[in-house]
């Protein structure tokens, strides 16, 4: 592996590690929502603010994107997201 690539996955593992940052990813497998959605099912573990932080670095790396609908912004995974989503599900199931 070259150290470029490694240094793209260090900066992956990194962009997760967080179980506030995972729960928002987890929340977008099923389906597109909005940042107080996403804010409620953090709940209490991060602000409305902080969870918009998360989501603009998401979209920053294109695991993420947005779409405007009516007053609302919705956040959706990309291709890329869905892919990041699945291994860290395949990580879950291998860990005990």
């Amino acid at each position: 592996m070259t150290e470029k690539k490694l240094e793209t996955l260090a900066e992956t593992f990194n962009l997760l590690a967080s179980e506030v940052k995972l729960k928002i990813l987890l929340a977008l497998d099923d389906g597109s929502k909005s940042v107080k959605e996403l804010t409620e099912i953090v709940r209490g573990r991060a602000s409305q603010s902080s969870v918009s932080q998360h989501l603009k670095l998401f979209r920053w790396k294109r695991i993420v994107k947005s779409e405007r609908r009516g007053s609302y912004i919705l956040y959706s995974l990309t291709g890329e997201g869905k892919r990041i989503v699945s291994i860290v599900k395949e990580i879950a199931g291998v860990i005990k």
